[in-house]
């Protein structure tokens, strides 16, 4: 190794091998401090992803913890939902006749709807559904609704003053009872926009 660095001959240090050398030796450490350099910026970035994605997740948890039941006042976009009472009838019977539920049970909504914006706004019942716990959605029943009292009110297609809020009945035919279902309405028929309301059928 000695014979390499010093010219027997003259016994003198052979100056271009030693500056060939030196210079490998700073490359190679020059590419090991950059790959250390890429690497700790990659693990940084990476636990910035994941501390992003962490508070994102944790959001959106304490978000499905809220759980809204009767009663409560829940808001969809610049409308308020507030279930009232609901009623489960076997059947349902007036002067046109009686009509009973093709699936087993009709549960009677009483819904107050308050518009918060300021324009009228048109709501009708085709804007609200019921899920049950297997994801299975459950729209009104409009015929089921001709067999309640003469003075109830549905939803269909009717406007809402600014700071206005009306009363409805809605009558959906389904197959449990109603603690089994969450109420889905929307803040209009843009549901991206508007957003929705959910609230769970138990006090």
């Amino acid at each position: 190794m000695k014979k390499f660095f010093i010219d027997p001959k003259t016994g003198k240090l052979r100056k271009l091998r030693a500056f060939i050398v030196v210079f490998i030796g700073l490359a190679i450490i020059g590419v090991a401090l950059g790959e250390e350099d890429t690497t700790q910026q990659s693990n940084s970035e990476q636990s910035t992803v994941q501390a992003e994605e962490q508070k994102q997740e944790q959001k959106e948890q304490k978000q499905e913890e809220k759980v809204y039941k009767i009663g409560d006042k829940v808001a969809a976009g610049k409308l308020v939902y507030q279930i009232e009472s609901v009623e489960e009838k076997k059947s349902l019977k007036n002067v046109l006749g009686e009509k009973k539920p093709g699936s087993g049970t009709f549960l009677i909504l009483t819904l107050t709807i308050e518009n918060k914006d300021n324009e009228n706004r048109t709501v009708s019942q085709a804007m609200t559904k019921l899920i049950d716990k297997e994801g299975n959605e459950y729209e009104p029943d409009t015929n089921a609704f001709m067999y309640l009292e003469q003075n109830s009110n549905n939803p269909f297609l009717d406007g809402i003053n600014p700071k206005g809020k009306k009363t409805f009945k809605i009558v959906y035919d389904v197959a449990g009872k109603a603690e089994d279902y969450t109420f889905v309405g929307t803040g209009g028929f843009d549901l991206l926009e508007n957003g929705e309301a959910r609230i769970k059928l138990t006090k």
